[in-house]
């Protein structure tokens, strides 16, 4: 039994996986969502009193929510380089968040999950390195 528990991924990574590509397909689509109809947000937001963000921001946006999940699928076929890939892409996505918005709390929130899956991918990662060594 101590066989099979060891080869899965183990339900937290899994369920961190799972949630994070829900709330990133919400977010993308979201996002087209904006990018279609950014001229009649635009006149509510100015209506409201916000400044509307650029359509190059939109498009980035967009961007770093694919590739997560892209890299969350990778993450759940155990493939090393979609483990790597998915930390660059949350690195960069923190990075780029800090740079255009600034530090604040909202900031901050989106790196909770990815420093969950560190914690839980650490001790699982016997199952990303036994493939590789094995093709050694």
């Amino acid at each position: 039994m101590s066989k099979k528990e060891s080869k899965g991924l183990g339900v937290f990574i899994v369920s961190l996986s799972i949630i994070q590509m829900v709330l990133c397909g919400i977010s993308a689509l979201s996002t087209v969502i904006t990018i279609l109809f950014r001229n009649l947000l635009d006149k509510e937001l100015a209506f409201m009193g916000y400044k509307a963000l650029p359509l190059n921001q939109l498009i980035i946006h967009l961007i770093i929510y694919m590739a997560i999940i892209l890299c969350l699928k990778l993450v759940l076929d155990k493939n090393l380089l979609g483990i790597l890939a998915y930390f660059i892409v949350c690195i960069w996505n923190f990075i780029y968040s800090i740079n255009t918005e600034g530090l604040k709390i909202d900031t901050m929130l989106p790196v909770i999950l990815p420093i969950l899956m560190v914690v839980f991918i650490f001790n699982k990662k016997n199952i990303f390195t036994s493939k590789n060594q094995k093709a050694c």
